[in-house]
């Protein structure tokens, strides 16, 4: 599989030594996601579709799970084109929807992904709570690091179990990482 992965391709290009620099990260993170996809990760996330992305931002990892050939519906509280999102760009690249459009009684068959879902706030924690299905797609820091608030990492330590992990190209100073859990 092949994608069309512009922001990978924007790191690696400003990459110096193979180290994705930090005075582009804010630019290359408004116009694409806070995370760096490349195709292991994608194709990881197409083979457990469908998918409910809460917090997609403007869909870009949406974007290329759907190139890959996975189902994904994608939500954000501000969707770009709908919303007033000051830190986003208007480029959208895959549908998102208002999360108060998302219905969770029918999310049983879907696999959560939350990726980089916000540090402090509770937005992790309560999708969580809401979700009805048995696996999630976290793309983000461990406890301690900068997503997900600490009920949120609490909860999958307590009663999620950790299947997957995968590495991301990563931006100096970030650890983030893919991680599939069940329940």
């Amino acid at each position: 599989m092949v994608l069309n992965n512009p922001y990978l391709a924007d790191v690696q290009s400003r990459a110096v030594d193979g180290v994705p620099q930090w005075k582009n990260r804010r630019q290359l993170v408004q116009q694409y996601a806070w995370a760096i996809p490349n195709e292991e990760a994608i194709a990881t996330i197409a083979a457990l579709s469908p998918i409910v992305e809460v917090g997609a931002g403007t869909g870009y990892w949406a974007c290329l799970v759907a190139q890959a050939g996975g189902h994904i519906d994608a939500y954000d509280i501000a969707p770009p084109t709908i919303r007033n999102n000051t830190f986003k760009h208007n480029t959208l690249w895959h549908p998102v929807m208002p999360v108060e459009w998302l219905k969770w009684e029918k999310t049983q068959r879907y696999t959560l992904m939350l990726c980089w879902p916000p540090y402090g706030r509770d937005m992790a924690s309560k999708t969580l709570q809401q979700f009805r299905g048995t696996r999630v797609i976290y793309i983000g820091e461990n406890a301690g690091g900068c997503t997900g608030d600490d009920a949120f990492h609490e909860a999958l330590k307590r009663y999620w179990h950790l299947i997957q992990s995968l590495p991301l190209p990563q931006w100096e100073g970030v650890y983030d990482r893919l991680q599939v859990w069940e329940c």
